[in-house]
């Protein structure tokens, strides 16, 4: 256990599921562009990966314009059903309560736009546990770049070894690994323990509930 000041949240799959909002939004960009509509296994396996980076994979296609409009598409769709398609999840708010109680610092950094992870925490009423959000639209590289997680820890002049992130995806232990920051990842997403200790990890753990194992109050 250790005395963190800092814990860093991804928000997929994290504090959230928004597989359904996400699912709707991809199948409606495909349909538009008469591209074969994936699985919504097949969608949900990349979540965390940034919107390009999930159409090449499902797509096998590298090709600027189609991508530009798929990406319009998506973001069209998105706008209507993806926050009243995002759940968070159960363990969420006792996990903020409790850090926020300790004075710790909660931050997120997540590829999904700062807006739409806003409007998810403000209907829920949990906008105020976090003191900095940190989108993709925030950034110059994604994750599993380090920028997010570097960029938290100076706007909240927090050093490394009080930083802990934690995420449900290898691009966000990557990221963590990255950022040379302790991580911890969670099974609430589709990524596998073991495919998440193939990173530097302090622990593997179900659910958030769990979290308070690992830190010190």
């Amino acid at each position: 256990m250790k005395k963190y000041k800092l814990v860093i949240f991804d928000f997929d799959y994290t504090l959230a599921d928004a597989s359904d909002g996400i699912y709707g939004s991809m199948e409606y960009a495909f349909k538009n562009l008469n591209l074969s509509v994936p699985s919504k296994n097949e969608v949900l396996q990349y979540v965390g990966l940034s919107l390009n980076d999930m159409f090449k994979k499902l797509t096998k296609i590298d090709d600027p314009i189609l991508l530009n409009n798929f990406l319009k598409n998506f973001r069209k769709k998105a706008n209507e059903i993806m926050t009243k398609n995002t759940v968070i999840l159960k363990e969420t708010k006792p996990t903020l309560i409790n850090i926020k109680g300790n004075n710790i610092l909660s931050a997120i950094v997540s590829t999904k736009y700062r807006f739409r992870i806003l409007e998810a925490l403000k209907i829920n009423n949990l906008d105020s546990y976090f003191n900095l959000i940190i989108g993709g639209e925030d950034v110059n590289n994604l994750k599993p770049h380090p920028e997010g997680i570097l960029k938290v820890i100076e706007n909240l002049n927090i050093n490394k070894e009080n930083c802990l992130y934690v995420g449900d995806s290898t691009v966000d232990s990557e990221a963590a690994e990255n950022a040379k920051v302790d991580f911890i990842g969670v099974l609430t997403g589709k990524t596998t323990s073991s495919q998440l200790n193939k990173f530097k990890n302090i622990s593997i753990i179900k659910n958030l509930s769990e979290l308070k194992n690992y830190i010190i109050y």
